[in-house]
Order: structure tokens, then C-alpha cells, then sequence
């Protein structure tokens, strides 16, 4: 089975949002209103209830927004009775909430004369200075916390009590329930650990520390591998050469050139016998022998012998195989449902596998059948049931009878978020819906996924947050 490229993955050149915005939408109470070249605030009669006054005005987020004034670069801070809380001073402005960072704390953003970039700092909902502008970049908040960097150095901030921790590590990621993948400055021997909200590393520093799974996750120190619980104390002493991540309750290590597996204490369940191992799924996993694959069940037992020149771990009760260069699949019992007999072929999902026969990609069911013949120069796996194919260099989606239900008329199709999905023709992007309805229509030069309502875009150099319906709500020059 080889790596099918298609054109939704090629889509990372459009970045991402920025942030992830919150699950409610904006301040539905008060929405920009623009009054001849002027804009303020109406509430949801109509009536104008901030007067029209600024060049650009955005959502109103926890009784905050962000305003420009006319011929001014810059933003400032507004209540819902339209006071000034902040004077127009940041180059960029972030809104009040939980995604980014907290309902209490925004980002912002300057540039100083001395320097080329703008960095960032924090302000309070009165618009007081909470941190100077001091960081390069910063990274929205996950797990509620926010990344801070500067001059290549790591800090957070815990986005529940504002605490700040300056940028004193040389990598930082939130990996959950409060804990960071960290690593220290390369001075300190560059060593890999974890950090916890308060600052403190958990445990102790490793050679090299992969995130957690099921509870556990995986440490290197002098060329061998281990695993740590969620207090840091190592439960599985490194002794093994290679090690993969714990599924169902067991993980695939390596001494010497041979594979075996291990429970979560440690205890050897599966000898180190197999020249490859994958993790368990649905009970089973994949083992090779004398450059044969079959499956072994959770105690070790060979199930399924080493007859396949390749083989794929199950899922949906099947498991994609290779003989003769050809792909069919076997059920848990080994059983050939699928006799081999396509050139290339993909799991099952949602009961559908994509195959490929004569440079064509099509679908099978379960049992075999042909659902939707090959027809297809690119094609991908069905979300909710729609998959995105592609022919003659044009992508659109069909449903799972095989119908177009977003015609093949785009350079560029993403996958859907939020029931829109970035569409990309002659350079420029917009939005579609699942009927293939043109919901935004291409105008910007990057289009980033929607998440909380709210998408990044990007044209001629200028920033954007739009909604679904395609309306600036703020934009940075």
C-alpha cells in the first residue's frame, strides 16, 4: 500500500487559523454597522447604539472589541457602551477569549522603531498593560495553555491564573492534562522531559521524551528505551532498543534486531522473536518472519501464519494483504474475503475500502463488490460520507453511491470543518458547503480551516478573521 497523495494534503501551504476560537459565537448583541465610510455598533433590532466612528470595527468577544481609527494603523479597546479603554496603540489586537488565551487576557502586538517584526504582549480587559510587547510569536492556548517565544526560547502562560514563565526552554508543546513536552536550552545538555503548569519538570530529564499514550509515554537515556507514568516515575526501565507507542494494552519493543511485546509493567508478554511488529488493533497484530507477515493474538500465539509478502493492521474486522503484488483482505481467522487482485489498496473505513486498478482509484464494500468503479485519477477516504476525488487535474467530492456532490471545477479542494470546506481556483480561495454551494467566494490568496465559527484569510499582505458568511470581523496590516 503506497502513500496516496491527494489534493486535500497538499493543502498545508493554506495556513491553519491562528487560533482556536470558542465554541460560542461572537457577542450576539452588537454587530459592526458601517454608515457611509464610518463604522459602529447596532444591536439585534437594527438601531445604531455606538455611533459610527471608526475605519474598522471588529466582534464584540466578553464585552470587548477592537477598533481602528480612521487613517490610523493601529487598534484600540472598546466596552459595549462604546467607552475607550485602550488608545489606539497595537498593530495587531487579539480578541478576549478562552481559544486564544483567556477572557480576562489578549494578546497584542507592536513593532518598535529598532526593530523589523512586531512582538507581542498582553492586556486586561481594562486595557491595562499586563506584559510589555516583548515575545517574537506566541501560540493560542490548548489545554489552556499559550506558548510564548523569544529569541528562540520557550515560556508559556496558564491561561486560568495569567501566570507568566519566561521563555527559558529551548521547546515547548502543550501535550495535555495540564503537561508540556519540553526540552532544555542545548547549554544544559539538551536534554527532553515534562513540564507541568506551575513550572515544575515532572520527574526528571531523559535523552529524548515522545508524548504520552494510554498513561504512559515512551523515554530514551543512553541509547535505550522506557516508559514514565503521569508522575514521572519510570514504570518500564529503559532496557529496549526501539519502542512503539501502547495499544490494547501492550507495546511492540525491540533487542537486537528482534520484536516483541511488553505489558504497561514492563512484564514480557510476547518474546522478541519477529523481524517487525506493529501494535495491536482489534486484537491482533502484524508480525513478520523470514520476510513473511501474518498476526499474532494479545499472548503471543501466531494466528494468522507468515504467508503475506506484506500486510496492514485490521480495521473493520478486515486486513488489507499483498501477494504477488497484488491486494485483497482476510478477516480475523485469516479467512481471504477479498482475494488479491488490486494494484494498490487502503483500509476500510465507514464500511468502504479505496482501491486502485489500471492508475484508477474506485471503491469496494466488505464483501468485494465494487461500489464505485475506478474512475478516479485521485481519491481519497470518505469523512462523513463524502470523499474527495479528483480527475484531470480538477477535485471536487462525491458521496458514498459514488454521486458528485461538489463538482470537479477546483485547482484546490481542503477537507471540510465546521460543514465548509477551502476551495482554490486560478490562485484564489473561498469556502463551499457540502452541497458544493459556494458559500465565500474565492478572493483570498490563503484561506485557513474554520474552527468556533471563524477562519484566517489572507490578501495583499493584510491578515483577516472572516465568519461563515465571508464578513471581515478584523483584519492587521
Amino acid at each position: 500500500m503506497k502513500k496516496l497523495l491527494v489534493a486535500f494534503l497538499l493543502f498545508g501551504l493554506c495556513a491553519a487559523p491562528a487560533f482556536m476560537a470558542p465554541a460560542e459565537e461572537p457577542c450576539g448583541t452588537l454587530t459592526p454597522v458601517r454608515v457611509l465610510s464610518q463604522l459602529g455598533y447596532q444591536d439585534t433590532s437594527g438601531e445604531i447604539v455606538i455611533e459610527p466612528q471608526w475605519d474598522e470595527a471588529g466582534s464584540f468577544y466578553n464585552g470587548r472589541a477592537w477598533v481602528r481609527d480612521d487613517g490610523d494603523d493601529r487598534w484600540g479597546l472598546i466596552d459595549t457602551e462604546g467607552n475607550s479603554l485602550s488608545a489606539c496603540r497595537w498593530e495587531e489586537a487579539y480578541p478576549f477569549f478562552e481559544g486564544i488565551l483567556s477572557e480576562d487576557l489578549a494578546f497584542v502586538g507592536c513593532r518598535e522603531s529598532s526593530l523589523h517584526h512586531v512582538q507581542y504582549g498582553l492586556v486586561g480587559r481594562a486595557g491595562d498593560v499586563v506584559a510589555k510587547a516583548q515575545w517574537d510569536r506566541f501560540e493560542p492556548a490548548a489545554d489552556g495553555i499559550a506558548i510564548i517565544v523569544k529569541d528562540g526560547g520557550y515560556g508559556f502562560i496558564d491561561a486560568a491564573s495569567g501566570t507568566i514563565f519566561p521563555p527559558n526552554w529551548s521547546f515547548l508543546t502543550p501535550v495535555g492534562h495540564g503537561l508540556m513536552l519540553a526540552s532544555q536550552p542545548a547549554a544544559e545538555g539538551d536534554r527532553w522531559g515534562f513540564v507541568t503548569r506551575d513550572g515544575n519538570v515532572l520527574g526528571e530529564w531523559w535523552d529524548g521524551a515522545m508524548d504520552f499514550s494510554h498513561g504512559l509515554a515512551r523515554v530514551k537515556r543512553d541509547e535505550k528505551f522506557g516508559f514514565i507514568n503521569g508522575t514521572g516515575k519510570l514504570v518500564i526501565p529503559c532496557r529496549w532498543d526501539s519502542a512503539d507507542d501502547f495499544s490494547e494494552g501492550l507495546v511492540a519493543v525491540k533487542t537486537g534486531d528482534l520484536w516483541g511485546f511488553v505489558d504497561t509493567s514492563g512484564q514480557v508478554v510476547v518474546k522478541p522473536q519477529w523481524q517487525e511488529a506493529s501494535p495491536l488493533s482489534q486484537g491482533l497484530a502484524r508480525v513478520k518472519k523470514n520476510g513473511l507477515s501474518g498476526y499474532i493474538d494479545a499472548t503471543g500465539e501466531l494466528v494468522i501464519p507468515c504467508m503475506w509478502e506484506d500486510a496492514y493492521s485490521f480495521s473493520e474486522g478486515l486486513a488489507l494483504v499483498e501477494r504477488d503484488g497484488l491486494h485483497g483482505y482476510i478477516d480475523v481467522t485469516g479467512r481471504v474475503v477479498i482475494k488479491p487482485q488490486w494494484e494498490d489498496a487502503w483500509p476500510f473505513v465507514q464500511g468502504l475500502a479505496l482501491v486502485e486498478k489500471d492508475g484508477l482509484f474506485g471503491y469496494i464494500d466488505i464483501a468485494g463488490r465494487v461500489i464505485i468503479e475506478p474512475r478516479w485519477d485521485y481519491a481519497g477516504d470518505f469523512v462523513q460520507g463524502l470523499a474527495y476525488v479528483e480527475k484531470n487535474g480538477m477535485g471536487g467530492y462525491i458521496d458514498e453511491s459514488g454521486n458528485v456532490v461538489v463538482n470537479l471545477e477546483w485547482d484546490v479542494v481542503g477537507a471540510f470543518s465546521e460543514g465548509l470546506a477551502v476551495v482554490g481556483k486560478d490562485g484564489l480561495f473561498g469556502y463551499i458547503d457540502v452541497t458544493g454551494q459556494v458559500v465565500v467566494r474565492p478572493r483570498w490568496e490563503e484561506a485557513g480551516l474554520f474552527s468556533g465559527g471563524i477562519a484566517q484569510v489572507w490578501k495583499d499582505g493584510v491578515r483577516c478573521f472572516i465568519d461563515r458568511q465571508g464578513n471581515v470581523i478584523q483584519r492587521w496590516y
